[in-house]
């Protein structure tokens, strides 16, 4: 691979940005910050990490019942039915199992509006400040660290 005219051929210049493109990737490996030290530091924890720690007691229809049941007791009805939402909270285990729930239950659209809430927010909003009282001491004595406001 001689250089002709002082130009480098296709191949001199395709390994010398693989090099540059290596030694940036180094660089930013050794002093860049990793994002779950990131998450860490601002008390979040990514899903991934937290199934790590503690997997999830069941299998994901369950979860799938648990939502459409929080669903139709939150949100369906023109009373929410407190006591459906206390039976599921009380088949659950550990964090990863609220967590899960959660995320099953996704965003749902309020009656009557065009606003879209999470379960956190349906309990919040549906919820007097007794009835989560009792949902969050359902938590605390299954000893998971989750409180709803």
């Amino acid at each position: 691979m001689s250089k002709e005219d002082g130009r480098e051929t296709p191949w001199q210049l395709i390994l010398s940005i693989a090099t540059i493109i290596a030694a940036v990737a180094f660089l930013a490996k050794i002093f860049g910050k990793d994002v779950n030290d990131e998450n860490d530091q601002r008390g979040q924890r990514s899903r991934e990490d937290l199934y790590k720690k503690t997997k999830p007691s069941f299998a994901d229809y369950r979860y799938l019942d648990w939502a459409k049941t929080l669903t139709t007791a939150l949100m369906l009805n023109s009373t929410e039915d407190e006591d459906a939402v206390y039976k599921v909270f009380n088949r659950m285990r550990n964090l990863s199992d609220v967590v899960k729930t959660i995320d099953f239950f996704g965003t749902k659209r309020k009656m009557f509006t065009t606003q879209y809430i999470t379960l956190p927010e349906a309990i919040a909003e549906y919820f007097n400040p007794n009835e989560k009282k009792k949902l969050n001491d359902i938590l605390a004595k299954k000893r998971i660290d989750y409180t709803f406001d």
